[in-house]
C-alpha cells in the first residue's frame, strides 16, 4: 500500500533511510518512498509498505488475559522497539489503531510511523503534550517525548496511488 504523507509535514527521512535496507519483524516496514504527482497535478510524498493484516487493537473490545497481553502484545512490541533502537530510530506512533493483530492468540504488528513528524498524530492520552509542533523530534529510546497539543487525524493520511522511486534492496 502507498501511504501519503500529510501535506505540509515532512516524512521522517532519517528513519526511512535506516529502515529500507532490511525489514524488522513485527513492523510494517517501508519498502519504497518518494514524490508522486496526484491526478490533480499536485505533488505529494508517499511511503510504500505492506498493507496491515488483521484488525487494529482499537477494534478489539474484549478483555485480554494477562498471559496473552504479555506474550502476544507487549513482548512483540518490545522486541520490535529493541530492533529499531539498534538502528538508532524510534517509532513514536504506537497507539491502539496503529497496532494490528491477525487473530486472537497471534503476535501483533506495529503500523507505519514514517509519513509525518514523530509523535505528531499521537493523542494526548498516549503522549502528553509538552511542546508546539515545530519542536517535534524523533527522540531516543526511553527519552522524554515531545509532541503537539494538536492531533492530526491519522486516517486522513492514507491514500492509494501508483508511484515510481527509491526502492529497498529487497525489492530489486
Amino acid at each position: 500500500m502507498a501511504v501519503q504523507a500529510q501535506p505540509g509535514l515532512p516524512p521522517r527521512a532519517r528513519v526511512l533511510a535506516a529502515m529500507l535496507p532490511a525489514p524488522i519483524a513485527g513492523l510494517l516496514c517501508p519498502i519504497a518512498h518518494g514524490p508522486a504527482t496526484l491526478r490533480s497535478g499536485e505533488q505529494a510524498y508517499f511511503v510504500v509498505c505492506d498493507a496491515p493484516v488483521g484488525r487494529p487493537l482499537s477494534e478489539i473490545r474484549q478483555a485480554w488475559p494477562e498471559y496473552e497481553l504479555i506474550e502476544h502484545v507487549l513482548q512483540p512490541i518490545a522486541s520490535t522497539l529493541e530492533a529499531m533502537a539498534a538502528r538508532n530510530v524510534t517509532h513514536r506512533a504506537i497507539r491502539a489503531e496503529n497496532i494490528f493483530q491477525v487473530a486472537r492468540g497471534e503476535r501483533v504488528i506495529l503500523g507505519t510511523a514514517w509519513t509525518q513528524p514523530a509523535g505528531f498524530a499521537q493523542p494526548a492520552s498516549y503522549e502528553p503534550p509538552t511542546s508546539p509542533p515545530a519542536c517535534l523530534r524523533d527522540g531516543v529510546t526511553a527519552a522524554p517525548r515531545m509532541t503537539s497539543t494538536l492531533s492530526a487525524p491519522y486516517s486522513s493520511c492514507w491514500r492509494w496511488a501508483p508511484i515510481p522511486w527509491t526502492v529497498s534492496p529487497r525489492m530489486r
